[in-house]
């Protein structure tokens, strides 16, 4: 079963979506949606499924489109973390989010997005997301694999909006802007 997870976020470091609706809109493919935050001025899982996101530190800001507080800044110590029951199961899943960087980070590496879930027999099947500043490199790490990361690719853009999404966990896949940036790791 594929899940599609949609933080439609936006990083600069921020994370964010553009759309306020108490209803799914028609672009979302409700087929197998277990998350969608449209981060419309909170971190609230807005797919009924109610996989509220808890906020450490990071502010509402503009997102991709300039609409105040539809998107998150998760550097310098902020972040957004999911922790209850598996989101994905340690099924196949897609995360598909826009990201913009910037390079007034003073930290190793920021943490986007982090879900620490567990399957029924305790195993962990999180996902951790980051950006290492320093070397403007996109992480990946799943904790039940290898908590020093499953792989690492280039940002393309630093100020700019890019659209990311990962497939996995079998085999790690990740897209910007349509183009495949990085293959590999493994559950």
């Amino acid at each position: 079963m594929k899940t599609n997870l949609f933080l439609t976020a936006a990083l600069s470091l921020s994370f964010c979506l553009a759309s306020t609706a108490q209803t799914l809109p028609a672009y979302l493919p409700a087929d197998g949606l277990v998350g969608w935050w449209p981060f419309n001025g909170n971190a609230n899982d807005e797919s009924g499924d109610n996989f509220n996101l808890f906020n450490t530190g990071a502010n509402l800001h503009p997102d991709r489109f300039g609409n105040n507080n539809q998107s998150y800044w998760v550097g310098n110590g902020g972040s957004l973390t999911y922790t209850g029951p598996s989101i994905t199961g340690g099924e196949s899943f897609t995360y598909s989010f826009w990201m913009k960087t910037n390079q007034n980070l003073n930290e190793f590496q920021d943490w986007i997005f982090s879900e620490d879930g567990e399957n029924e027999n305790g195993i962990p099947t999180g996902i951790w997301f980051f950006f290492n500043p320093f070397s403007k490199n996109l992480g990946i790490v799943h904790p039940a694999v290898s908590y020093a990361g499953i792989l690492s690719c280039p940002f393309p853009g630093i100020d700019e909006w890019h659209h990311v999404v990962v497939e996995g966990p079998v085999s790690y896949r990740v897209y910007i802007d349509g183009q495949l940036a990085s293959t590999g790791g493994s559950q």
